[in-house]
Order: structure tokens, then sequence, then C-alpha cells
């Protein structure tokens, strides 16, 4: 099944750049992008809804796509109440123009019925001109897939941070092709998460 757009857009909205709480199973992402530019985000993702966190019995799942800019402002958002099974393909266009850099686009799925919040997919965009105001993704970070429920360290075999927030295995999230060794002489892997301050996994949750 291949699904066409239908517009929904938010013009404020805060959204955590991690998930936290307690990890669950929850809707299963086969591939696909998200391309955000200075005006619009391509998306094509492919995935099947597998959690219910509308609490409705009926297995539907509420998720969607959501871009903002580097302050923080929605510029779209598309959001899903069903049990989709299928391929997204189409293009966002934004409600309003970005003010600040990074673009941040997100698939996330939302909390509820017990659940936590999700992010199944991240990726950033500079438009040319644009003041930045947060850390975007650099050179040297790739997409990959995270294989285990894990933590996100404050640093290299540090201590869980205080929000904590988990990375959750079948996810994909830019991280560092370099990992480096921890204080507790282990490898670890920092992860994007689209703010000031990158966090780290074990290098062994990475693919």
């Amino acid at each position: 099944m291949s699904r066409k757009f239908v517009a929904i857009v938010i013009l404020s909205l805060c959204l955590a750049g991690l998930v936290s709480g307690t990890p669950a199973r929850a809707l299963s992402v086969a591939g696909g992008y998200m391309r955000p530019t200075c005006t619009n985000v391509a998306i094509n993702m492919t995935y099947h809804v597998s959690r219910d966190n509308t609490g409705d019995g009926t297995g539907r799942e509420h998720y969607g796509y959501i871009v903002t800019d580097g302050n923080g402002t929605v510029l779209a958002q598309q959001n899903y109440t069903d049990a989709f099974n299928g391929t997204d393909n189409y293009t966002l266009p934004y409600a309003v123009l970005p003010a600040a850099n990074p673009i941040i686009a997100k698939f996330r799925s939302f909390a509820g019925n017990g659940l936590p919040d999700e992010v199944y997919y991240v990726t950033s965009y500079d438009c040319a001109g644009l003041p930045s105001t947060a850390k975007g993704i650099t050179s040297g970070f790739e997409l990959r897939t995270i294989t285990c429920d894990v933590a996100v360290f404050d640093a290299p075999g540090g201590t869980p941070v205080s929000n904590g927030a988990k990375i959750i295995a079948g996810q994909t999230w830019y991280v560092n092709t370099k990992p480096v060794k921890g204080a507790d002489g282990k490898s670890w892997t920092e992860i994007y998460v689209s703010g000031d301050t990158n966090g780290y996994i074990p290098t062994y949750c990475v693919s």
C-alpha cells in the first residue's frame, strides 16, 4: 500500500530530542528517508504499525512526521492514527519558513497507553544564510541501526542521562563512525540527538 499526502500543519510545538521511559516494541521501519530543505521535506518511508498507544484495543498507533527549525518552531507536521502497513511517499510543504538552523526532521510515535514517545528516524539540514542555534549533524556521522535497547549516557563510560532517555533496538540514528574508549575501558559511540550536547551508547549496540 502507498499513501499520498494530506496536510496537517501546526504552528508551534515542543518536541524532546530523545525518547524516554520503559522500552517497548513499536512501529517497525523497513527503510526510507526524510529529506528536509528550506521550503519542504520529502518523505519516503516504508513501515508497519505494531503497537497500540491509543488504548482503544484496535492495535492502532498514533504517530507522524515533524520538522522544526533551530528555534524549535514547527515548520510542518503530519500525524496519523491507524494500523498502516506500506509506504508514505510525498513532499510536505512548510507552513512557515525556517528562521534558524538546523532544520530537524523526525519520524516519531507518540506516548500513550503506558508507552513512551519513540523516535524512529532523525536527520538535519542547514539553510544558507540562517543563524545556527543548535548542534547539527557534523562530518563523520552516519545513519546506523541500533541493535539493543540501551540508555543514553552523558559521556563514554559515564552515567545515564538524567531524563532517563533510552534508544530502542531497530531504530536508526546518526552516530559517529569513530568509537572512543571510555573510562571503563570499553568502546563507546557518540549519538546525534539534535541538541547542543550529544550522548553516548555502547558500540556493541550499533550495527
